[in-house]
């Protein structure tokens, strides 16, 4: 792995660390949440951050094995 590929692989990892304290703050919200379009926003963000997490660990494994 280059040292680009290595800096971009850390770049990455930092975006997922972030978007999983996000994730972790927004299902926190959830546990508090009472009205249910409260509930459903929630819902609809925390999927959005898995897609993302997701598609950021997909990047990182492919730098990672190629």
């Amino acid at each position: 792995m280059s040292e680009l590929e290595s800096i971009k692989v850390q770049t990455l990892k930092e975006k997922i660390a972030k978007l999983l304290a996000e994730y972790r703050v927004k299902h926190d919200e959830l546990e508090l949440a009472v009205e249910e379009w409260d509930i459903g926003e929630i819902h609809v963000a925390l999927d959005d951050y898995t897609k993302e997490i997701n598609k950021l660990k997909k990047e990182v494994h492919q730098l990672e094995t190629a």
